[in-house]
This record gives C-alpha cells, sequence and structure tokens, in this order.
C-alpha cells in the first residue's frame, strides 16, 4: 500500500503529508505537517494539564521534509516547529530498534537551535488536582499484591526505553527563563549511550558572568548517579543572592 497523500483532523489539530510512503514496508520519503493543541489533545486522552500558563501547549506547529526507512528509522531534516511563542529548527532522527520490531535500542540524533523559551510556563499548577480517566478499569482486590510484587521485585513490565537510550543531541538556546533566572547563549552537547548520559561541553551566560559546566548521569542503577562539575567566572554574587 502506498500513500502519496494523506491528511487527518481530530483534537483540534490537523495532519498532512504529501509524497510517498509504504506504512506497512515503513519506507517513503515526502513532507509532513502538523499543527494544533497539545493540551487539548492531552485532555482528549484524559489527561488534562494545567500550566503555570494557561496559554502554554495551546499552539504547536511543525513542518519538515520527512524520509522513513526500516533500517534508520525516521528522518526529519530541515525541521521548522513553533512551539507557543518559541521557534525551533533544526533536524531529528529517531531509529526506534528493537521497539518497532528492529534491531537494537532506541537512537535519537539531532541539531536543534531554539529562540527563547520560558520554562517556568510548562511547570504543573500546585495543588492542581490529578488526572482522571473516564472508563478505567476499577483495581481489583489483589491488585496490591500485584503492585507489591512488582515493587519488591524491582521490574515493572521490562526495562525502561531510556535504559538502552543512544545518540547525540547538540543544542543552542538564545535565551532560556527557568525559576525567574535568565540564562543566554546557551549551547551544549548531550551524548547518550545505553541510558548513560553525558553533557558535554555545555556553556551559557547568567548572572553578568559565564559557566562551563559538564554533567553525567546514568539512568541504569537506582538511585541514579549524578555528577556536576561547574566553572563560573565573572558572576555577580549581588545578582545571584536575589535567587537563593
Amino acid at each position: 500500500l502506498n500513500v502519496s497523500s494523506l491528511e487527518a483532523q481530530g483534537f483540534d489539530g490537523k495532519l498532512s503529508f504529501k509524497g510517498d510512503i509504504a506504512p506497512l514496508a515503513l519506507n517513503g520519503k515526502g513532507e509532513i505537517s502538523m499543527s494544533g493543541s497539545i493540551k487539548k489533545l492531552l485532555a482528549a486522552l484524559g489527561s488534562p494539564l494545567q500550566t503555570q500558563n494557561p496559554a502554554a501547549l495551546e499552539k504547536f506547529e511543525l513542518a519538515s521534509p520527512i524520509e522513513l526507512t526500516p533500517d534508520k528509522g525516521i528522518n526529519l531534516s530541515n525541521l521548522d516547529m513553533t512551539l507557543d511563542s518559541t521557534k525551533i529548527a533544526g533536524n531529528l532522527a529517531v531509529n526506534p530498534g528493537a521497539l518497532m520490531g528492529g534491531k537494537g535500542g532506541l537512537t535519537v540524533n539531532s541539531v536543534l537551535k531554539i529562540d527563547a523559551v520560558n520554562v517556568d510556563d510548562y511547570l504543573p499548577v500546585k495543588g492542581a488536582a490529578p488526572a482522571k480517566t473516564e472508563g478505567a478499569a476499577p483495581k481489583s482486590a489483589d491488585a496490591g499484591a500485584g503492585g507489591g510484587q512488582a515493587a519488591a521485585g524491582g521490574k515493572s513490565g521490562g526495562a525502561s526505553p531510556l535504559n538502552t537510550l543512544s545518540g547525540k543531541i547538540d543544542f543552542s538556546v538564545g535565551k532560556l527563563t527557568a525559576a525567574k533566572a535568565v540564562l543566554s547563549d546557551l549551547k551544549g552537547v548531550l551524548t547518550m549511550q545505553n541510558g548513560a548520559f553525558t553533557l558535554s561541553p555545555c556553556t551559557f551566560n547568567a548572572f553578568s558572568g559565564q559557566v562551563n559546566a559538564t554533567a553525567k548521569a546514568n539512568m541504569a542503577p537506582k538511585p541514579m548517579p549524578l555528577a556536576l562539575d561547574l566553572n563560573v567566572k565573572g558572576m555577580a554574587l549581588g545578582e545571584v543572592m536575589q535567587f537563593v
């Protein structure tokens, strides 16, 4: 089955594809575009989310050439994406590996350029009621026993995909706001290898100074080990103390 044009609408969103694709063979090439509200999609799926900024996640747009191959997965080149007021450009390649019947673990490689983002906008509202999913099956009397076995054995239905994740993400952010602190000219490279994450190099400007950082983490052990190394130059302590 080959598809040359496809358009779908739902959940206040739109998906369209033009090109040549064989879905059953996971093979094809063309142009893809998406638009809609992530917040409305989550609500329709039974997982409503209240964010600190009520307008967050309401606008999502994506357009990119796309190539799909059985051995390399999905490749989005010349990615043009908008999330609310944030503009994102670059490329993204995702190979699901064994998750989709292929070989190896999940791999993600990307180069992303982000103009500005306010992380605070996307934080959940404190004290918001947890999401309720209609039609969910009630827990049986012995559900707790099964859950206890999972907790006691340390397993819950298989290894997390993060434990097999590999790849590299090269990113830059012109302006990032978090906890009302402003970071500018943020640049970094995140390398992943079977659940081990390394952020190096990572540089940014903050509080009138410059920061060079490296970080390492591993998703497999519990608790997760984390190593952080910071080199700070010229930072204004008076500005820092306002956030302590």
